[in-house]
């Protein structure tokens, strides 16, 4: 896979902080340019009503997309549908995929993000719990 360099975590309310917190904490200690996105506001609570403030918005995110090796999602089924009435969240997921980016979700959350993944791609989603997927597609420190 080549290498891009840019990793979004997307953020909104009822999203995991403990989850957005340790990817965004991890990769940047390894070097890798992340950026917590905003999907819901730009400064919302999380699922135990922790406050984060995300670096970009959705808006924003869209002139690094093809940048994109990676995309953290996490936060539930329930939290993502209600990021799905804005329709530039699917159309973010959508471009990503397109451009072979991955996709690490919450296990309740995989099956309606692998169904915005366009057929053909290089995209897989995986869970947000696992680091397997980065180390198999070569996501790890040092690989870009």
């Amino acid at each position: 896979m080549a290498k891009r360099g840019v990793i979004f975590v997307l953020w909104g309310e009822r999203c995991e902080e403990t989850q957005a917190v340790a990817w965004v904490s991890r990769l940047r200690s390894e070097g890798r340019r992340v950026y917590l996105v905003a999907v819901s506001g730009r400064r919302v609570r999380g699922l135990f009503g922790i406050p984060l403030e995300p670096d970009i918005g959705l808006d924003e995110a869209f002139g690094l997309v093809a940048q994109v090796d990676l995309i953290v999602i996490p936060c539930g089924l329930e939290s993502l549908n209600v990021f799905r009435r804005d329709p530039r969240f699917d159309e973010l997921l959508v471009l990503a995929g397109q451009n072979g980016a991955h996709f690490l979700a919450h296990p309740s959350a995989q099956e309606t993000v692998a169904g915005l993944v366009p057929d053909g791609g290089n995209a897989e989603v995986g869970n947000v719990y696992a680091n397997s997927m980065l180390a198999k597609r070569g996501i790890e420190k040092g690989e870009e």
